[in-house]
């Protein structure tokens, strides 16, 4: 199962709809990587919120190991492969091409930067839930969603203003290096075989995800 499977059904994004000046194979790929790591971080979050929602609903505690596990990956996977591909090569490069976009991508960036944060305070949410028990589950399932709510705001301002304009003014020079940044740091779930540990977390998650949301509790 991949976390594609567990996502609700949604439009297509920006980045996934096709050019009109015939450029899209040759120009697009960090696109689609970034468009496909989206819909995963998306699912995820998803995943996550209605795991804690349901919980809250039912007094009963979720899975706290669980919950863990998908903070250490997008720790992980946000600070290490994702932002980075963004930060340090696609920005840069709309960036000298349009700088009416600067405010835009300044903003991108300074939200960069908060994740560390918003993660730290979801991690300290769910150590308060573990002493506390279900004193503790509304903390934590707060953090989740305001920062759920943060990311998906985040990722709609890059597709829906920086990823269009990449499209139009990056160079197939552009468009080469970045393309090649991106291809050797693809999202740690469906990268190589250097990216086990990655792969085996999110087994993991959805191994212990209750259903509908993963495995958890179905007969072996």
């Amino acid at each position: 199962m991949y976390v594609n499977d567990l996502r609700p059904p949604r439009p297509t994004l920006e980045s996934e709809k096709t050019t009109t000046n015939g450029r899209e194979s040759a120009m697009s790929e960090a696109l689609r990587v970034i468009s496909r790591e989206h819909r995963n971080l998306f699912a995820l979050l998803s995943c996550l919120r209605a795991i804690l929602r349901e919980a809250e609903a039912d007094k009963e505690l979720p899975d706290l190991g669980l919950v863990d596990s998908v903070i250490s990956y997008l720790e992980n996977y946000l600070n290490r492969f994702h932002h980075p591909k963004e930060t340090q090569h696609l920005f840069p490069a709309v960036r000298r091409h349009r700088g009416d976009l600067g405010t835009v991508l300044d903003e991108l960036e300074s939200q960069h930067e908060m994740v560390g944060p918003s993660l730290a305070t979801i991690r300290d949410a769910l150590e308060d839930c573990r002493r506390e028990g279900l004193g503790g589950l509304h903390k934590l399932r707060d953090a989740v969603e305001r920062y759920s709510e943060f990311e998906i705001a985040h990722m709609g301002l890059e597709e829906g203003q920086v990823m269009p304009a990449a499209r139009e003014c990056l160079s197939a020079a552009d468009w080469d290096s970045i393309d090649a940044t991106f291809l050797s740091n693809d999202d740690p779930l469906f990268g190589d075989e250097q990216k086990k540990a990655y792969r085996r977390l999110f087994s993991e998650i959805v191994a212990r995800a209750p259903a509908p949301h993963g495995f958890g509790g179905r007969p072996s």
